[in-house]
């Protein structure tokens, strides 16, 4: 709303200790150097970025599952392109000043679209660009019967979206999906591989047992990346075990999404069941416009008027 008057309107609800973090070159790795873990939630549209930011947390993640659901109301089976997905972080990334991390799942293509597409989430303002090494089309990570490219074509997938982020200041998360094909030696492998073409950190998808997650950060050379995605496909392990064996970065992607879808099912559940809808534990009209900054438009348009 208003984006040309953005910088005279304040964010009402954000934390102003992180405010314009994003804009901080390089800011993945010199948060990532820091001793405690970096937690992450998930941000699906742009309110669900500003409640985020609201509740305190340093950044967003906004992966392709939550975000092609809630935007597009599609699933995350490669059928969105890059035109598409840049377009709805450019409205998450818009709505907050807090960092916004990305997935740009294959980057949509060969070597050019890649590059293509580090250079238009770059241009957006992002912190961080996650691209993995599926095949095209690409699936959920938490998905069966994925597929992953050679290991040269994956390698070189990261280090041309290194190439095209360097002089932006932009962040590389190089994720591998080998697990499920190859096992959990293939995946340190491609970690340490990604790690060495550049990326800032790594992200090893789905693994199914404690002992995988226990021994990626044995043997990758670098930070890590965990997923915490309440899917059911694996352990659930607490933020402060995750730290202790050694992961840089914990992103929880899809939580805040099914918080608001199952409160969505309830309520239009009981509306057509009883006619009505307890909006008891419902965050209120009047909340919703505070974080919106409804009454900061209305005063800055007062001001305009008179001004005039």
């Amino acid at each position: 709303m208003y984006p040309s008057i953005r910088n005279h309107i304040p964010f009402t609800g954000i934390n102003e200790d992180h405010v314009e973090e994003h804009t901080v070159p390089n800011w993945l790795a010199r948060r990532l150097d820091k001793n405690d873990v970096l937690v992450v939630p998930g941000a699906f549209d742009p309110f669900s970025a500003r409640l985020a930011a609201l509740a305190g947390h340093e950044a967003v993640y906004v992966g392709g599952y939550s975000s092609l659901a809630a935007g597009h109301g599609l699933p995350d089976l490669g059928i969105a392109g890059r035109t598409d997905m840049v377009e709805i972080h450019r409205r998450i990334h818009s709505a907050t000043r807090i960092p916004v991390i990305v997935d740009a799942d294959t980057g949509y293509g060969g070597p050019a679209s890649i590059r293509r597409t580090i250079l238009d989430l770059a241009q957006i303002g992002v912190a961080a660009v996650q691209i993995e090494d599926q095949v095209n089309p690409k699936k959920c990570g938490h998905l069966e019967h994925k597929q992953v490219v050679g290991i040269d074509e994956a390698v070189l997938r990261v280090r041309v979206a290194v190439e095209a982020a360097h002089e932006t200041g932009t962040a590389i998360i190089a994720r591998t999906d080998a697990l499920q094909q190859f096992g959990v030696g293939a995946a340190i492998e491609r970690s340490n591989l990604f790690l060495q073409a550049g990326a800032t950190a790594v992200f090893v998808d789905a693994p199914h047992t404690v002992e995988e997650i226990a021994a990626i950060p044995r043997d990758v050379e670098g930070p890590l990346v965990f997923n915490a995605a309440a899917t059911g496909r694996g352990p659930a392990l607490a933020v402060t075990e995750l730290e202790d064996l050694g992961y840089a970065m914990v992103i929880f992607p899809i939580e805040a999404f099914l918080a608001a879808m199952s409160g969505a099912r309830r309520a239009l559940a009981d509306l057509k069941q009883f006619g009505r809808v307890d909006t008891d534990p419902f965050i209120t009209f009047d909340e919703v416009n505070e974080i919106l900054g409804v009454h900061d438009v209305v005063a800055w348009e007062r001001r305009l008027l008179l001004d005039h």
